[in-house]
């Protein structure tokens, strides 16, 4: 039993590096600005990075008055 968790945790751990490493490679960091659906009128500041749902990389995007979660590695996330 403890076997399979050690197991079961080192393939999330796999995850999250992976998840890191497409991210950090597509520009996704703290501080990054970034837009959704190539919209370049609406500008998002990457807050934060966090292990999410399933261990899912995902962002917290900020512009004045909104804040909301949003997938790291989705296509509909470009970095300017």
């Amino acid at each position: 039993m403890a076997e399979q968790l050690s197991m079961l945790e080192e393939t999330r751990k796999e995850k999250i590096k992976k998840q890191m490493k497409q991210a950090v490679t597509k520009g996704i960091i703290p501080e990054a600005t970034v837009i959704i659906d190539k919209d370049k009128n609406t500008l998002y500041q990457v807050a934060y990075i966090y292990v999410g749902h399933d261990c899912n990389l995902e962002v917290n995007i900020q512009r004045p008055g909104v804040s909301m979660p949003w997938n790291a590695l989705s296509d509909r996330l470009t970095v300017l």
